[in-house]
């Protein structure tokens, strides 16, 4: 689940994998280990970052909390975008984006109250 909902990571910069090498085989793991996930740390991780994740899990709860708020208010609140004012697009990416977390939970087997 961590990995829909936190953006993919970018790889480690070559200090920084030394520094997590170093790191790991001080805390006793060992070399295959280090080698291994050192080998993942480095790896770009494939796919278009997910913009609205963060921003729909906080409009879950909006929504949750107080159903008579419009999608439009929502999106005045929270949407990601640089328009100067939000429209319809914006509530309505927003919307959906809400419907897809909630799809995502329900398929992960997961209750959130009032979902």
């Amino acid at each position: 689940m961590c990995s829909w909902i936190y953006p993919p990571r970018e790889p480690l910069a070559p200090n920084e994998a030394l520094n997590f090498a170093l790191g790991m085989r001080a805390l006793g793991m060992s070399e295959e280990h280090v080698k291994s996930s050192l080998k993942l740390a480095q790896v770009k991780e494939r796919g278009r970052p997910a913009a609205m994740r963060q921003v729909s899990i906080r409009a879950l709860e909006i929504k949750q909390s107080d159903p008579l708020k419009s999608w439009m208010y929502i999106a005045t609140k929270l949407c990601p975008c640089e328009k100067e004012s939000h429209d319809v697009g914006c509530s309505e990416k927003l919307r959906q984006a809400v419907i897809d977390l909630k799809a995502f939970l329900k398929k992960h087997n997961t209750t959130v109250h009032g979902v």
